[in-house]
């Protein structure tokens, strides 16, 4: 239903038939909020003539025998924990087919709505609310329940009547929650149980779950109040799970950097992947947060491992095996299209992604953002230790040169062939780990949509080792990555890739590092021998030679470390491209 205002259509929703009904003995007088897990009513109870929250459940859930049998029983368990911070559930149970929960009515706003109006909301104020959520947490985790569906809009904020006190915080919804170690994320009939925005990886995957999963949405919370914002974010929910199943928790930092450093080390641990890389309770969390505030040393999480817990999640960065890969896959895609795992919209009618269906050859594709940053960090290593070899080689070389004794002076130089040696050693290193890097994003563009590639992907391997033809095949290469991970060319005209334009800056690393070896070749072998004549007390015209091809040497070590600068930029900047081509891929089209 439209109605026109100022020349627009707006939508207006239509009257809720329930209003004025009674239901179980509870008169439903107001709707104060819908999502994917049901509606919320303000309701009168008839016989206590008191105003309670009434939730009713879609009616396909009261269609599940085994969730039915398990709301009934878990409902009345949660009833059971009496917590200032947990809204005291008092009755449960199903009416005509509905599954209903009365809570108590509680006056105030949620913390979305909070969140949505103020934005982030400080230091002081996102502890506060992270000490009484964590509270209530731990009291249910103690009676084996966990909550699984930690979030905002299950946060009730009551204002404090004195301005100088903290607000009262509940957490909410517990008649949902499921028995410790339950390895139950979906119903029989195959819908979700969680928001994707707060869901930890093991729900998506349908793992078991204990309390490290609502430390999990607990750190989501607490990040979200810290920041503003959901600390993963994305067009659809299929990007959105895929964040949280393989990529690394976001820094507070970058979105607050006038915040402490060290909240990034303490959201981060309770955002790991890991169940067993998380605090074991939320009091732990609590304890880091506090000690990361004072700039102690954040304790270790200490977490011992569940019985029958879920095997460990792969590392970051890779996927699982191609078996495990394939029924992954698959379940993010239909969880991506199941109504109830589009709660946190707020409105279950809508279903942008309903008839989008996620490319089968996205599944063999590798993240190569933890394996980027593994290499960057070499790659600076090799900066600074070329641009050091450079120079100190130069003076050693210029103190021997110009001594009247040279022999005393060789003695007190650095040794050439030591430089040498660790110069190889992580030459050695990093350009096993490029080539690796390399044939990974050479391979993934099969999995990004891209099948008429000009080489075969064992070129990424053996293109660097034949004479000759390193010197361009190898770049060539790198050109074809970047140009087919563009993520603004849909699968369609995938085939238009070629011949487009590549960034200064690759052509700009590739001279420096061909233009270095080429350089180091002969002057490093004259530097050795000229030290060692020059030890050996003799001057002659080959060490005066060498004297001139100093500054060959002194230059290509240079150059060595700009093209290792330029390196950490050439792989940032591939990496991120296809990362933002995977979400293009796997975001609904436009209607």
């Amino acid at each position: 239903m439209a109605e026109q205002r100022g020349g627009k259509f707006q939508r207006r929703e239509a009257p809720d038939p329930s209003l004025g009904t009674e239901l179980a003995g509870f008169r439903i007088e107001s709707r104060i909020g819908r999502g994917g897990m049901g509606v919320v009513y303000r309701a009168r109870d008839i016989q206590l003539d008191r105003a309670v929250a009434l939730k009713i459940l879609p009616p396909e859930l009261a269609q599940d025998d085994g969730f039915r049998k398990r709301f009934i029983r878990e409902s009345r368990l949660a009833s059971s924990i009496d917590h200032p911070n947990i809204v005291p559930i008092y009755r449960a149970g199903e009416h005509d087919g509905l599954l209903f929960i009365v809570m108590r009515y509680v006056e105030g706003s949620d913390l979305k709505t909070v969140l949505r109006r103020e934005g982030a909301l400080g230091l002081e104020r996102s502890v506060d609310i992270l000490a009484q959520l964590a509270r209530a947490l731990d009291a249910a985790h103690s009676r084996g329940l966990v909550h699984r569906d930690v979030k905002p809009g299950n946060v009730l904020v009551v204002p404090s009547e004195e301005q100088q006190e903290a607000a009262h915080i509940y957490l909410t919804d517990f008649g949902l929650t499921k028995p410790a170690s339950s390895e139950a994320s979906m119903t029989d009939s195959g819908a979700f149980l969680g928001t994707v925005e707060y869901a930890a990886p093991e729900q998506i995957e349908g793992a078991q779950v204990d309390a490290r999963t609502d430390v999990y949405g607990l750190g989501c919370v607490f990040y979200e109040c810290l920041t503003g914002k959901v600390p993963f974010a994305g067009p659809s929910a299929a990007a959105i799970m895929y964040a949280h199943l393989f990529k690394d928790p976001p820094s507070v930092g970058d979105v607050a950097p006038t915040l402490p450093s060290r909240l990034d080390t303490v959201v981060g641990t309770a955002l790991a992947r890991r169940p067993e890389d998380r605090y074991a309770t939320c009091r732990q969390l609590i304890v880091a947060t506090q000690a990361a505030l004072r700039d102690e040393e954040t304790p270790t999480t200490d977490a011992p491992r569940t019985p029958g817990a879920s095997a460990a999640p792969p590392a970051p960065g890779r996927l699982p095996p191609d078996s495990a890969r394939r029924a992954l896959f698959d379940k993010v895609k239909d969880l991506a299209f199941e109504r109830l795992a589009r709660s946190s919209t707020g409105d279950s009618a809508r279903r942008p992604e309903a008839t989008f269906t996620p490319p089968r050859y996205l599944i063999g594709f590798q993240s190569l953002v933890a394996r980027s940053k593994q290499l960057q960090r070499w790659l600076l290593v090799s900066a600074v230790l070329d641009a050091a070899v450079a120079t100190l080689s130069g003076f050693g070389f210029i103190s021997i040169a110009g001594s009247t004794r040279p022999r005393a002076a060789a003695r007190a130089a650095i040794d050439p062939g030591w430089i040498t040696g660790v110069q190889v050693l992580v030459f050695l290193i990093v350009a096993l780990m490029f080539v690796v890097w390399l044939y990974r994003a050479y391979a993934n563009l099969p999995h990004l949509g891209i099948d008429n590639l000009r080489f075969s992907r064992v070129w990424a391997l053996t293109s660097w080792v034949i004479p000759v033809v390193n010197l361009w095949r190898p770049k060539q290469i790198i050109n074809d990555i970047w140009r087919a991970s563009d993520p603004s060319r849909s699968p369609h005209d995938a085939a238009l890739w070629r011949g487009k334009a590549v960034p200064g800056i690759f052509l700009l690393w590739w001279c420096a590092l061909v233009g270095s070896k080429l350089l180091a070749l002969e002057p490093l072998a004259t530097l050795v021998d000229s030290s060692v004549l020059r030890s050996l007390g003799i001057v002659s015209g080959r060490a005066q030679q060498a004297e001139a091809n100093l500054l060959i040497a002194t230059f290509a070590g240079g150059l060595s470390a700009l093209a290792a600068l330029l390196a950490i930029r050439v792989v940032g900047m591939t990496s991120a491209r296809q990362e933002a081509r995977l979400e293009k891929l796997l975001t609904p089209p436009p209607d």
